[in-house]
């Protein structure tokens, strides 16, 4: 992907790239979200090889919680967190598994809409219900969504491991 120029109206361009590049695209600190799960089924996402931490479900799912709660929030709604950002998983089936995947990407293509619909002096403006600006909001979901990719990344060569050749 071309380098931006770093002037404030190519700033929604940058986080909508850096969106992109963190979820599907050529991501500088290494494989993006979706090709993390690329070749994680069911069993492998529901499996726990490190005891007391979450699973990769658990992860996408939450991950999932937090672009939906970033695209209500650009979109001017008050969204209380934390309650429901670790939703309860389903039984480990094939399709459960999909739906999970279907909606991690379809929040993802929903918040990178509504940052394309900001307009640079949105980002100053603030969240509804915090203490922080849209900008801060924006930048600190892309963090914590790469923050739990290096998680599933752990967990997906852990989990293989533990269930053998």
């Amino acid at each position: 992907m071309a380098e931006l120029p770093l002037t404030a109206d190519s700033e929604i361009a940058r986080l909508v790239d850096q969106f992109d590049r963190a979820y599907a695209g050529d991501a500088w600190h290494g494989m993006p979200v979706r090709d993390l799960l690329d070749d994680v089924d069911a069993t492998l996402a529901a499996a726990r090889p490190v005891v007391d931490a979450h699973t990769i479900w658990e992860l996408v799912a939450h991950i999932t919680y937090w672009l939906d709660a970033a695209e209500r929030r650009v979109g001017g709604e008050a969204v209380d967190p934390v309650h429901d950002d670790w939703p309860a998983m389903p039984a480990p089936t094939k399709a459960a598994w999909s739906a999970t995947r279907t909606a991690l990407a379809s929040s993802h293509d929903r918040l990178v809409a509504a940052v394309r619909r900001l307009r640079p002096e949105d980002l100053a403006g603030p969240v509804p219900g915090h203490p922080y600006s849209v900008y801060v909001l924006l930048h600190g979901v892309l963090q914590h969504t790469l923050y739990h990719a290096g998680q599933i990344g752990l967990l997906r060569g852990a989990a293989r491991r533990a269930a053998g050749p």
